[in-house]
Formats: structure tokens, sequence, C-alpha cells
């Protein structure tokens, strides 16, 4: 039996490692403006890209007719090459999502034909594709968003924090079936406390995760592409002055202080977070070995997640940076996992 675990837990944390894959490729479809490049969607036919150039040009045509707000206000001037380029990372982002179908699939198939997955086992597995189905069906949605609107040009910032939830979700819920493999029964009732700390740890990252969802949407980071806030006070106070509408809240492109409250807000609860996680240091440093290892284990990652946070909006003065954009993302994921591993050594019941 726990030979049989030891290649479902292998499988899972492959599936996991594609999984955090795809959301950085999605990064990098979002910072290279390439999530509009293709206007449709064939499950099939998507899987080769235009072979020709006479259906390159097609795709580029369908580009511009279709994504017209992003093309005319972003990307006039841009040749066929260059369009080459923003679609390579769509269509790149599409055939790993659906080799991440292929990945899950099979080894399913084969281990359910082994009976090594037990009845518990295949109610996470049915969440986890359920999860991740509904990842790509959002995913769609979001393309859809930014089509044929002349009022936004890029994706809603809102179906993009949904989408990006949801990947998040199924990263999670992948590494929790993980860390419950073959996993000891015993409870530690003496660190009840530190677990719903824990816990509120996770419960405001995901409210920092979102908000850092509506900062890439949004393109907040420029709004403040400097820290601390205070080293520029007058640009600050003015761009909070702008009165925040409703209209503001559905077309925000142009919503100067919806923009600037959403990064201040992303600034203030790491303040919380690191609040919390010195309680946590606090109530496990009697303990000794792996209970205190995991809290300075997680507030090391989530300290240099903050700093990957403040490097890239300090480099984001003519741009947000692409790879450091992408790298904070990637590192809130890891964060995320942390946090699940926490919770998991501090469970008591």
């Amino acid at each position: 039996m726990q030979a049989n675990l030891k290649y479902i837990r292998i499988w899972l944390w492959i599936g996991l490692i594609m999984v955090l894959i795809q959301v950085l490729l999605g990064g990098i479809t979002r910072l290279t403006d390439s999530g509009l490049s293709i206007t449709e969607w064939n499950l099939v036919k998507g899987v080769l890209p235009p072979l020709t150039e006479a259906s390159w040009q097609e795709a580029f045509d369908k580009y511009q007719t279709h994504a017209e707000q992003q093309y005319t206000m972003l990307h006039q001037d841009m040749t066929l090459g260059a369009f080459k380029w923003i679609y390579f990372w769509e269509w790149f982002h599409r055939l790993w999502a659906r080799s991440m179908g292929l990945v899950f699939v099979f080894p399913l198939i084969y281990f359910g034909m082994k009976g090594w997955i037990g009845s518990a086992l295949w109610k996470r597995l049915g969440w986890i594709f359920f999860i991740a189905a509904l990842a790509g069906i959002f995913g769609w949605i979001m393309v859809m968003s930014g089509l044929h609107n002349e009022a936004r040009t890029w994706v809603s910032a809102y179906k993009l924090v949904i989408h990006l939830s949801i990947a998040g979700i199924l990263l999670g819920v992948i590494y929790w079936t993980i860390l419950g493999l073959g996993a000891s029964q015993v409870r530690n009732e003496g660190l009840r406390s530190a677990h719903k700390l824990a816990v509120g740890l996770l419960a405001l990252f995901v409210v920092q995760f979102i908000f850092g969802g509506l900062m890439a949407g949004m393109r907040a980071g420029l709004v403040f592409p400097y820290f601390p806030l205070w080293l520029k006070p007058e640009m600050t106070l003015n761009a909070l002055s702008y009165p925040i509408s409703k209209h503001d809240l559905i077309y925000y492109e142009q919503a100067v202080a919806l923009k600037a409250w959403v990064q201040i807000i992303h600034r203030i609860l790491p303040l919380g977070i690191f609040w919390l996680l010195w309680r946590l240091y606090k109530r496990t440093r009697s303990y000794a070995g792996v209970f205190l290892r995991v809290v300075v284990i997680s507030a090391v990652v989530l300290f240099l997640q903050y700093l990957l946070g403040v490097t890239t909006v300090i480099l984001s003065k003519s741009g947000i940076p692409i790879w450091w954009g992408v790298l904070h993302q990637g590192m809130g994921l890891i964060c995320l996992l942390v946090i699940l591993r926490m919770m998991h050594r501090f469970r008591y019941r």
C-alpha cells in the first residue's frame, strides 16, 4: 500500500508543478499583452499554431478586429513578426493546459484500474478535476471579456482575479491532498491556538492574493512606482484626491484613485500578515524542532515575497517589468503552499 501511495504522490507532485508553471505562463501572457492574441477556442485544432504565412495573417487580422481596443491603443504599429511573439505565449499557455489534462487523466485511469485509489481519495481527486475544469472555463470567459469591448484595453480585472483564484485553489487542494497521503493521525492539542493563528494567516493571505490579482488586472502598480509612499507625498495625495464613482468600479482603466487605493491596501495587508507570523513565532518558540522551523521558513518566504513586491513596484516606472512581475506572482503561490504546510503541521482534530 505504501508503494502505491508513493506513485500517487509522485503523480500529484508532477501535477502540482505543472499547475504552478501554468500560472507563471499566465503571468507572462498577461504582462506581454498576449491574452487576446488568440480570439477563438478550438480544443483540437488549436493544438497547432498557424503554419503558413496566410494563416498567420488571418490570425493577425482577427486580433486587429476582435481585440480592436487593445490593438488601437497599444499595438497599432505592431508587425506580423511581433504578433507571432505574443501569439506564442497564449498558444503555449493553452497547450500546457491541454498537457496537464493528459498528465492528470491517464495515470488516474491506470491507478483506478489497479484499485490503488480509496473512496476518500476518489472524492478529493474529483474535486481536483472539477476545479481544473472550472479554471479552464473561466480562462476563456476572462479572454472573452476583452474581446469586442471598446471600454477595455485588457481582459476584465475581476474575471482575471476569479481565474487566478481558481488556479490558487487548485494548487492548494492538490498540495493538501499530497500532505494527507499516508499522514499520521496524531494531533498535537498543545498547538490548538497556533493552528487557529495559521488559519487566520491563510485567510488574510487570501485577501492579499485577491488584491494582488486586482493589482495585476488593473495595472495598479503603475500609479505609485516608488517606495515608501511618503517618498512623494504630493503625488500620493493627488492620486487619492479623485472621487470614485460606481462607473469607475466597472470602467477602471482611467480611475486613478481606485487603482491607487488597490495598491495602498495591497501594501498595508502585509503588516497584518507579519503581525500574525510574530504571534505564531511566540506561540511555537518553546517547541523544539519542526513546529518552530515551519514558522521560521514561512516568515522567510513571505518576507522574500514582500521584497519582490517592493522591487516590482519600484521598477514599474515605464511599465510593469515582465520577469519581476512573474517572479512575484510565482512566489505568491509558494507562500500559499508554505502556509498550508504550517496549517497541516498544527492541525489538532
